[in-house]
C-alpha cells in the first residue's frame, strides 16, 4: 500500500487474507431514497431519516410522505453524506463501509496501477478538475446556467455512476478515481514504518478523522491516484465532496450465507438468473442493476470461482431448487435447446410444485414454448422492457 509522493506514504507490504465483494459504482441517489424509505416503513419516527440532516446535499425530497430522487439525478451518486450516514446504510443492507487497505487493492490491484485503468493519466477516464460534469446548484436543486453568478460553494460537478467504463479498475469497480472521494472504515494515521507484512489492516482504534480516498470531481492527477488519501472528521461532517460504497464478506459455505437478510430461514438467494449463453448481454444488465441495489442473486457468470471443481450438476440442482426465493427465467429458441438451461429449469419446476407460491418468474425474448410451463402463466416481455426496467420489477416483486 501507499507510495512515496506526498499524500501517499510510507508504502508498506499488505496482505489481506479475506475475500470480498466491492460495489461496482457509488450509492446513488434512487438507491438512498429507497433506504429513506424503507427506515420510513419500520421506524417512521426516527429522526435521522431526513435527508437534509443525514445526506443535506443529496437530491432527494420528500414528497407525499415518500422519499425520491429528483428527475434526471437518479443514477448521480448520493453527495454529501455523512461517515454516520455511510456506516448506518451499509449497516441496514448487512454491509459495511470497506477498510483502506480493501479499497486500495479494489482500485490498484496486483499490478499496483497509478490510476484504476493503469500508470498514465487520462482525464476523459474519470470525472476531475479537467472533465467535470454538468453544474448542478444542490442548495437550489437545478443546473447552474452559462452566465449565472451562483456562490460556488453552493455547486457540484458530479457524473452519473458508471459514466466512464473506461476508467475501471482492474476489478471492474467504477469511478474509483475522481467523481466523489469514498469513505473508508478506518480511522486515519500516518503509515507505520514496518519492514514486514501487516496483515489485514484495520487502522488505529480511534483519531480525529476517517480516511477518505479516491479522489473528486475538482481534483486532478496527483489527487486521483489509486494511494492517494486524506481524512474528514466524522460523525457529521458532510461535504460536496464526499459519497460512499459498500462491501460485503463472504462468509463459510457451511454457514449457508452470502446474503443480505439476517433470517434464519431465508434463502442464500433473492433471485436466481437463469438463461441461455446468447442472451447473456441482457442478463448481465440486469444483474448489474440487483447488484447495485444490494440484491442477493446468483448469476453463473459472477460466481466463476465457487463452483470450480464440483459436481455441476448437482450444484446447479441446489440452486434451483433450494437456494432462491425465485428464479427469473429468461426465455428463448437458445434457452429451450440448450442441456444446462434445461437442467436448471427442471430443478426449477420441480421447486416450483413443492410450493404454493410462485417460484419461477419467466420473461420472454421471443414467444418460444417451454415443455413444463403452462401457457396461462403471467410473463414479462422483454421485447418491451429495458434490463434497467425489469430490474426495477424484481425490486417490486421481492418488495
Amino acid at each position: 500500500m501507499g507510495d512515496d509522493k506526498p499524500g501517499g506514504g510510507p508504502t508498506q507490504k499488505v496482505r489481506l487474507s479475506n475475500g470480498f465483494r466491492l460495489m461496482k459504482c457509488l450509492v446513488t441517489n434512487a438507491q438512498y431514497a429507497r433506504y429513506l424509505n424503507k427506515l420510513k416503513e419500520s421506524n417512521p419516527k426516527r429522526a435521522s431519516l431526513d435527508p437534509v440532516e443525514s445526506c443535506p446535499m443529496s437530491d432527494i425530497v420528500l414528497e407525499n410522505g415518500y422519499y425520491r430522487a429528483l428527475q434526471g439525478r437518479d443514477n448521480y451518486p448520493v453527495v454529501g453524506a455523512t461517515w454516520k450516514a455511510a456506516h448506518d446504510y451499509a449497516e441496514y443492507y448487512e454491509l459495511r463501509l470497506p477498510t483502506e487497505a480493501e479499497w486500495e487493492w479494489a482500485a490498484r490491484g496486483p499490478e499496483s496501477r497509478i490510476y484504476p485503468w493503469g500508470d498514465c493519466w487520462d482525464a476523459s477516464r474519470c470525472c476531475c478538475k479537467e472533465n467535470q460534469g454538468r453544474r448542478w446548484h444542490w442548495e437550489r436543486k437545478q443546473y447552474v446556467k452559462e452566465g449565472d453568478s451562483w456562490d460556488e460553494t453552493e455547486v457540484t460537478y458530479t457524473s452519473p455512476v458508471g459514466s466512464f467504463p473506461d476508467g475501471a479498475s482492474w476489478c471492474e469497480a467504477l469511478d474509483m478515481a475522481g467523481n466523489l472521494m469514498e469513505w473508508c472504515q478506518d480511522w486515519y494515521a500516518e503509515y507505520p514504518n514496518s519492514e514486514g507484512t501487516v496483515q489485514d489492516p484495520q487502522g488505529p482504534i480511534e483519531g480525529d478523522g476517517r480516511v477518505v480516498r479516491g479522489g473528486n470531481w475538482f481534483y486532478g492527477k496527483e489527487e486521483c491516484r489509486t494511494t492517494d488519501r486524506t481524512h474528514h472528521p466524522p460523525p457529521c461532517y458532510s461535504n460536496d465532496s464526499d459519497g460512499f460504497r459498500c462491501v460485503y464478506t463472504s462468509k463459510p459455505e457451511s454457514a449457508n450465507r452470502h446474503r443480505l437478510t439476517s433470517r434464519e430461514d431465508s434463502p442464500e438467494y433473492q433471485v436466481a438468473l437463469s438463461c441461455a449463453g446468447e442472451d447473456r448481454a441482457y442478463v448481465r444488465a440486469v444483474a448489474e442493476f440487483l447488484e447495485r441495489n444490494h440484491i442477493s442473486f446468483f448469476y453463473d457468470e459472477f460466481e466463476e470461482a465457487r463452483p470450480w471443481g464440483k459436481d455441476l450438476y448437482e450444484y446447479f440442482d441446489a440452486i434451483f431448487r433450494q437456494a432462491s426465493r425465485y428464479c427469473v427465467m429468461f426465455i428463448s429458441e437458445h434457452y429451450a435447446r440448450k442441456v444446462w438451461p434445461t437442467h436448471e429449469r427442471r430443478s426449477a419446476f420441480a421447486r416450483a410444485l413443492e410450493q404454493k407460491d410462485e417460484y419461477v418468474l419467466p420473461a420472454r425474448f421471443d414467444d418460444t414454448q417451454i415443455p413444463g410451463l403452462p401457457p396461462t402463466v403471467g410473463y414479462i416481455d422483454l421485447r418491451k422492457k429495458t434490463a434497467e426496467e425489469l430490474g426495477e420489477l424484481i425490486l417490486k416483486k421481492l418488495g
